[in-house]
């Protein structure tokens, strides 16, 4: 019996994919899709990043205002030697020589300078950004309050009323009571910001050990 020695063909089917041609255009499928989400979680991560930074950068701007703070406190502590105990001797060529120096002055603490003008609004999340905001505009409502009283002290002086020395004591004591006050509110905002920037600041617990002993020492109501 003779056999079929024709050979065996297949139809091709132009509707399927060979499996080879298959595999690369599902390899790269796969490889588009890992490059996108790759893309979205470097984005995601350097927002993350970026926002960080920011926090960094507002807590650093509120802990130098601290400072500032602090620093007038110390200025207002000299001023009132200066002007309510000093005391003065003539040496030998007749030279008026005082006991304590005329303070020079120095750079005011400005929250809304130092802090709220400098916020990344893009990157601060709102409520804080709010927060931050209601806290300047406590301070303002803190220093007007106090500046108020600052003014009817000064005018005493201006009139004669009173004891001076009496009168400057008052003034230094509204006036550090201001600062204290403002200082230690920023402080409290600036542990919720480094917190956001999940880093921490020794120097930021310094200041806050600083005020709470000038509080203690001088028996300063602090206004919130």
């Amino acid at each position: 019996m003779k056999q079929n020695t024709t050979p065996i063909t297949r139809e091709m089917n132009i509707n399927s994919l060979p499996e080879w041609l298959a595999l690369i255009i599902s390899s790269a499928g796969t490889s588009a899709a890992i490059n996108i989400a790759w893309s979205e979680w470097t984005r995601h991560r350097d927002k993350k990043l970026r926002r960080r930074n920011a926090y960094l950068e507002a807590s650093s701007n509120i802990e130098d205002y601290v400072q500032l703070c602090i620093n007038s406190i110390e200025f207002e502590s000299d001023a009132l030697n200066y002007y309510a105990y000093n005391s003065s001797i003539t040496n030998h060529n007749g030279k008026e020589i005082y006991a304590f120096d005329k303070p020079e002055t120095i750079e005011q603490p400005d929250f809304n300078k130092t802090v709220l003008n400098n916020i990344n609004s893009d990157l601060i999340f709102i409520e804080d950004k709010s927060e931050i905001k209601e806290t300047a505009n406590n301070m303002e409502k803190i220093n007007r309050a106090l500046r108020k009283k600052v003014e009817e002290q000064e005018q005493k002086l201006k009139l004669h009323l009173g004891d001076p020395t009496c009168i400057f004591e008052e003034i230094f004591s509204l006036k550090i009571t201001g600062l204290a006050s403002c200082g230690i509110n920023a402080c409290n905002l600036a542990m919720k910001t480094r917190k956001k920037s999940r880093t921490k600041s020794k120097s930021l617990e310094e200041k806050s050990i600083i005020l709470k002993s000038i509080v203690e020492k001088h028996n300063l109501t602090i206004y919130r």
